[in-house]
């Protein structure tokens, strides 16, 4: 687990230093962190809601 967790970050590095650093980039890492957030704020809510239904 721990070796695969260390391979993980490298790569998520590797990646990071090797895009271009440009506006348009950041604009769309900010635009997919919105939409993952939202999504995991409705996946959590439903969850809830299943929890409080039970």
């Amino acid at each position: 687990m721990g070796q695969w967790c260390d391979d993980s970050y490298r790569s998520v590095a590797v990646v990071t230093f090797m895009l271009p650093e440009t506006e348009s980039l950041r604009m769309n890492m900010s635009k997919i962190m919105a939409v993952l957030f939202s999504v995991l704020m409705v996946t959590s809510m439903i969850a809830w809601g299943a929890l409080a239904a039970f």
